[in-house]
């Protein structure tokens, strides 16, 4: 969990940077990521998901005036702790739209399977947000895969629900799987 919340605390101090005009980064989808720490050996995995076409946010308020807008999509799978994998979707907005649902442990969510399948159910989420300079808000939705780890390369995307926001992540199969096997990039 410390990996995931220096991995927050990084991604907001750049999207403040993005905010205040600092630089827009580039994120391709393609961006894998494998950290090995040498004192304890913990493996870390990441990549990023193309904004707007394999991440996304719909809702009603989803406009240029009071967002959210998301500004981040990341799978990332550690040995860290049996947390992981999760996927953690940033958005970034004039004011609070997730600040009554920090204390909510689940959200309901809607699997497909690449045979086209469908699944509703429960998953674990973590909301955590906060202001940068200029009042802008990040928040970060955290969506917990460990109870369908065993799924994910049989699916083609997730659709979760918090507060009036749907946020969808459609999986990078390949990444995916080197993430979850800890392969070299």
């Amino acid at each position: 969990m410390a990996f995931l919340k220096s991995f927050i605390g990084s991604f907001t101090a750049l999207t403040s940077l993005v905010l205040l005009g600092g630089f827009s980064p580039a994120l391709a989808g393609k961006d894998y990521t494998l950290k090995i720490d040498r004192f304890d050996d913990t493996k870390t995995a990441f990549y990023d998901s193309i904004t707007k076409t394999e991440c996304r946010i719909n809702g009603p308020g989803i406009n240029f005036w009071d967002g959210p807008t998301i500004f981040g999509c990341y799978f990332i799978h550690s040995t860290e702790s049996l947390a992981y994998p999760l996927v953690s979707m940033g958005t970034s907005s004039k004011g609070w739209k997730l600040l009554d649902y920090r204390s909510r442990d689940e959200a309901n969510t809607i699997i497909t399977y690449l045979d086209g399948s469908v699944v509703r159910r429960k998953l674990s989420i973590k909301v955590e947000g906060n202001v940068s300079d200029g009042g802008y808000v990040s928040e970060w939705v955290a969506l917990y895969l460990r109870p369908i780890k065993d799924e994910l390369e049989n699916i083609s995307q997730i659709e979760v629900q918090v507060g009036l926001y749907e946020y969808l992540w459609k999986s990078d199969p390949v990444l995916t799987q080197k993430a979850l096997n800890f392969e070299e990039p």
